[in-house]
Order: C-alpha cells, then structure tokens, then sequence
C-alpha cells in the first residue's frame, strides 16, 4: 500500500509536504508511510479516499481503477485553476489542449 500512496501523490503532482498538508499531515510522515516505516491505519486510508477520491480496492489490494468512477481528481484540480485564468488565457489553454490531443492521435495512427 506504500508504493500506491506514492503513486497517487506523484500521479497527482505533489510534493511530499502538499499532499500531506491537504490531509493533516507533515512532509515527514507521508515520507514515513511511502517508505514503509509508518503503519497505515483505517482511519488514514478513509482519509486518502475521501480526500483525493481515491478508490478503497484500489488502494488496499492494487486492483481496479485507482480513481473512484468518475471522480478523478486531477480533472477537478485542473477546473479549478482554469477558472482563476483570464478569457485570453483560457482560449490559449484549450488551443493547447487540441494541438496535444491532434499529436496524440496522429502519433497513435503511426504505430
């Protein structure tokens, strides 16, 4: 279970110190549970689920999607700071977003 608790901070893109502080803890302790040398209890993996909408299966037995459905967070993350911007840099997000998604596809059609 430590190596998904990593994986879901890195998928997400924290550092050790942002992801803990988004649930309570210090730098050093999510350090110590990534590593094995904290034990994670019940009341931690409720937490992580309901915090970061992580799948419960997922993060205790490595099966299924790591993302409850529907519920990834990285999509609201990325709705929240969309709206901080202003129209000009919107536009200039979704031009980016199309060109990637283009590449993507014209690269897939390649292989």
């Amino acid at each position: 279970m430590c190596e998904r608790i990593r994986q879901i901070r890195k998928t997400l893109g924290f550092s050790q110190a942002g992801f803990g502080q988004n649930i309570g803890l210090s730098q050093g302790h999510v350090g110590a549970l990534e590593t094995n040398v904290r034990r994670i209890n019940e009341r931690l993996i409720r937490t992580l689920c309901l915090a970061y909408r992580v799948n419960e299966a997922w993060l205790r037995t490595g099966e299924g999607d790591m993302w409850e459905p529907g519920k990834d967070p990285r999509l609201e993350r990325i709705w929240q700071n969309f709206k901080k911007l202003d129209p000009l840099l919107q536009e200039c997000v979704m031009q980016h977003i199309d060109m990637l998604a283009s590449f993507q596809e014209k690269s897939r059609r390649k292989d």
